[in-house]
C-alpha cells in the first residue's frame, strides 16, 4: 500500500488507561487506507514491556478491509531473554 498523505494523532494521557481501553493505540491515516497499533501495556514497544502481544492492523478503504499483520521473533531470537531480543537484532544487522 502506497500512501501520498500520511495524517497522523496522537493523544497522551499520563497514568492509568481508560477502563476497558488498551493503554496505547497509534492510528496512521493515509489516503488508501490506515494502519491501527495497539499496545495493552503502553507507548513502550521494547521486547520486555509487554504482557500482552501488541496488535498491528492495516484498513484497505477500496475493499473496506480489515488484515491483522502477523509478527513474531525470529527463532534465534526466542533462544535469548526478551529485553535483549531488539539490541541482539541491531547487533545482527551491523556484523
Amino acid at each position: 500500500m502506497h500512501w501520498k498523505r500520511i495524517q497522523r494523532n496522537n493523544r497522551y494521557h499520563r497514568g492509568q488507561p481508560f477502563k476497558s481501553e488498551p493503554a496505547f493505540v497509534w492510528t496512521v491515516n493515509g489516503e488508501k487506507g490506515e494502519l491501527h497499533l495497539v499496545s495493552p501495556a503502553g507507548p513502550s514497544l521494547q521486547a520486555n514491556t509487554y504482557a500482552e502481544p501488541v496488535v498491528i492492523e492495516v484498513r484497505d478503504f477500496e475493499t473496506d478491509e480489515v488484515t491483522v499483520v502477523e509478527w513474531q521473533w525470529a527463532d534465534w531470537q526466542l533462544e535469548i531473554p526478551a529485553g535483549e531480543r531488539s539490541n541482539a537484532a541491531l547487533y545482527e544487522a551491523g556484523r
